[in-house]
């Protein structure tokens, strides 16, 4: 009873911090799945069940399993194998002719790994009688890397060593196998390029042009013209969707994640940090913190779910992965949590604003464009920061536009005022106007007068007087003056 009541709790827990989201737990054990429609493949190892799943005598192994969505049910393939891919009816794996207890290569001997492919159809099983691993299958391509070429000391890509890992193609209704002649590992595939990581050393080159031969660069097999071509770009576990549009991590910077466009040859960094993508359509699935997160390239926003995840995959509307028991307690029933279990999100839409709750930064209000301004895959619409933020911003502003609005009043005072001023002016002005002109002040009038000389009777009196006064000198010379009498000598 407190067992089912500890596992009820969790169960609460887990729904609690999953919030809207539609899990499906499959309660199988397994890990790295691949998804298409409603089939999840993936690897469960014998030992966490303590089965021989496999029937060769043994529980070492790791065997190839898968989900079907619909029906709950979970089929066995009873073959041994790792790292599946899954496109339509189609599984591929890698299998360990060991772990197999088979010759599946047709060499005499159980010591290689070989690609093989099964049909969820008719439960077929077809080998490729390839060495190779970590397969990528899209369509009628299966891409995978040769193993070392000191294993087989065959050089074959024709550099003069045999230290090399080799990109192969195989096409299934054919079967073809091509060498690319590319140096690299992990590819994924489309209907028209290889994408993949290639040690610069094994090239003898410089791929990223940064000035040394020490990196891991994303490059390109391109199946028409058989060239392959670098992105420049360092890189790690690539995965390309049907657009070839292949998204990818970089080690060299901080694990971020970039998706990198193929017939456009665009490169987009996301400024996220990621592990382990996958990508198919708009959708890149990863862990961040050990959380399953999902970035949408359409609207280049991202959202954080609570779930804890490892090795997603996406298909359309539904996300597969891993979940370590250690992190949420026991998810199959088994009395342990020590296992890792297979789960699904199926995508829905609560909020109705057009978004997957899986994919959407804020599943429980509609925000249909996803803002996200601190990128934290918390949307704006519901994270408590931003909107803190948002509130002490808005403030900010109103008080702002207050001190702006009393600026502006003080300065329609002080315009009215100059109007009002400009106004009597023109007034005084109009009714001076009408008036008339006033005149001009007129200056203070003065008389000169000109000097005249004396007139004829003044001239007249002048000269009378002159003669007056000769006359009396004369009189006086002659006859004296007073009683004196004069003498006269001659």
């Amino acid at each position: 009873m407190k067992k089912a009541v500890l596992v009820l709790a969790i169960l609460i827990i887990i729904s609690a911090s999953a919030a809207a989201l539609k899990i499906v737990n499959t309660y199988a054990d397994g890990r790295n799945p691949a998804i298409y429609g409603s089939i999840v493949v993936f690897e469960t190892a014998e030992p966490d069940l303590g089965t021989d799943l496999n029937n060769d005598g043994d529980t070492s192994d790791r065997v190839i399993r898968y989900y079907d969505v619909d029906s709950g049910e979970i089929f066995n393939t009873g073959i041994a194998g790792k790292n599946p891919a899954i496109f339509a009816q189609y599984i591929t794996f890698e299998t360990s002719e060991q772990e197999q207890g088979t010759d599946l290569n047709a060499d005499n001997d159980t010591e290689d790994n070989i690609i093989l492919y099964y049909s969820t159809r008719d439960q077929k099983l077809i080998s490729t009688t390839a060495e190779g691993k970590n397969p990528s299958l899209f369509g009628d391509y299966i891409a995978f890397s040769a193993p070392a070429e000191s294993l087989r000391g065959i050089d074959y890509n024709n550099d003069g060593d045999q230290e090399d890992e080799i990109i192969m193609l195989y096409r299934i209704s054919t079967k073809e196998l091509t060498n690319t002649k590319a140096a690299g590992t992990n590819p994924t595939v489309s209907d028209k390029y290889i994408m993949f990581e290639t040690l610069e050393k094994d090239e003898d080159k410089d791929l990223n042009k940064d000035g040394d031969k020490n990196d891991i660069v994303m490059r390109y097999y391109i199946m028409e013209s058989g060239k392959t071509l670098s992105t420049f770009t360092p890189g790690q576990n690539p995965s390309m969707n049907e657009e070839s549009t292949a998204a990818f991590i970089s080690h060299d910077n901080g694990d971020a994640l970039y998706y990198y466009s193929v017939p456009k040859q665009e490169l987009f960094k996301t400024g996220i940090k990621a592990k382990t993508p996958k990508i198919t359509n708009n959708m890149i699935a990863f862990t961040q913190n050990e959380k399953l997160a999902v970035y949408d390239t359409d609207k280049d926003s991202f959202a954080v779910t609570e779930v804890y995840s490892s090795s997603p995959a996406v298909f359309e509307n539904k996300l597969a992965f891993s979940t370590n028991e250690a992190m949420t307690g026991d998810l199959n029933n088994d009395g342990d949590s020590t296992d890792s279990i297979i789960r699904i999100v199926i995508g829905e839409d609560k909020d109705k604003d057009g978004v997957y709750d899986f994919a959407d930064n804020c599943p429980d209000e509609a925000n249909e464009n996803q803002t996200d301004k601190d990128k934290d895959g918390t949307g704006d619409a519901c994270d408590k920061d931003t909107k803190k933020q948002d509130q002490e911003e808005k403030a900010e502003q109103e008080e702002q536009a207050e001190t702006k609005y009393e600026s502006k009043e003080e300065l329609k005072q002080k315009e009215q005022k100059e109007k009002t001023d400009i106004s009597e002016d023109k007034k005084e002005t109009k009714a001076q106007a009408a008036s008339g002109p006033k005149p001009l002040p007129q200056p203070k009038s003065f008389t000169v007068t000109k000097k005249k000389g004396p007139g004829f009777f003044t001239w007249l009196l002048i000269i009378l007087a002159i003669i007056a006064g000769i006359g009396c000198i004369a009189y006086a010379a002659v006859f004296g003056l007073g009683k004196k009498k004069r003498k006269f000598k001659f």
